[in-house]
């Protein structure tokens, strides 16, 4: 199976267990572990795990690595310290987008209200020539008589 590596499994892989490896050869040393590892007991937060030697990778959506821990029991500390600072962080984007988009929402509403505005003068100056010509028209057909 193909896993997706997130950037943070990457940094924790080189954190605790190669330091001396860039984030591509540790990203390659993780995709082949996950070849060879083993379904192991869920995470603290009942995620899929598995583990090769001292290695847990936590694995969500079924392949996707999202973090790599030692398999010592303080590593549930380390999983819950870092879910909960993702779930911060993904729950200030949120606010900001909906931020973004309220902006964005009134913007166009303020759009939209001078368009109208624009549209009923462009309508009323279309009155206004269609009325000229009908008076162009009259004096013509007056002069004509």
């Amino acid at each position: 199976m193909f896993y997706i590596i997130t950037t943070h499994a990457v940094e924790q892989y080189i954190k605790r267990f190669c330091p001396d490896k860039n984030h591509q050869e540790a990203k390659q040393d993780i995709q082949r572990d996950l070849q060879y590892s083993k379904s192991d007991v869920k995470s603290f937060f009942g995620d899929k795990t598995r583990s090769l030697g001292d290695v847990r990778f936590v694995i969500k959506d079924e392949n996707v690595c999202v973090t790599v821990l030692p398999s010592h029991t303080d590593s549930d500390q380390e999983e819950s310290d870092f879910l909960k600072e993702a779930h911060a962080s993904a729950e200030e984007n949120i606010k900001n987008e909906i931020v973004k988009t309220e902006q964005t929402i009134l913007t166009i509403k303020n759009e939209k209200s001078k368009l109208s505005i624009q549209l009923n003068e462009l309508n009323n100056r279309i009155q206004d020539l269609k009325n000229r010509l009908k008076e162009i028209n009259l004096i013509s057909t007056f002069n004509e008589r």
